[in-house]
């Protein structure tokens, strides 16, 4: 059976979006990333494509991030697009979210030189989001 990732993310959205969350509304969030966890198309390429894309839509990159959170390890298809959007995201404390899966899974040293070659591929991230993003890949998880 197919998983309907666009409804999975819109209802994430739904829930995230509610504010201060009551213990149901806690309890909905995790067993909703527990199904698209459990779900996960680790070399389902449609599947992953959709998760590729998904982190170029504001509303769907913290879907996958906080879905990556439960995976492991993260298809490497992932890495570039995550760490694209952690270094476009400009809040430098919630990028983590987006680095933190790369690092689990590919290590450090690897996520950084990674960092580095997009951000040089790019003239579209500031300094600060590569120092910033640098900050998440060093920090102890």
């Amino acid at each position: 059976m197919a998983i309907d990732w666009d409804r999975l993310a819109d209802r994430y959205a739904q829930l995230i979006q509610a504010g201060p969350r009551s213990q149901p509304e806690l309890s909905a969030i995790d067993d909703l990333l527990g199904e698209a966890a459990s779900g996960f198309p680790k070399n389902r390429v449609p599947d992953l494509a959709w998760f590729v894309a998904a982190l170029n839509e504001p509303r769907k990159k913290w879907f996958v991030a906080k879905t990556l959170e439960r995976v492991n390890p993260v298809p490497s298809i992932l890495l570039d697009p995550l760490l694209a959007a952690a270094l476009e995201e400009s809040n430098p404390s919630a990028n983590r979210v987006f680095i933190a899966p790369c690092v689990r899974t590919f290590g450090k040293e690897a996520v950084k030189v990674r960092l580095n070659e997009l951000a040089a591929q790019s003239e579209r991230y500031a300094d600060e989001s590569l120092a910033q993003a640098m900050y998440w890949a060093e920090a102890k998880n």
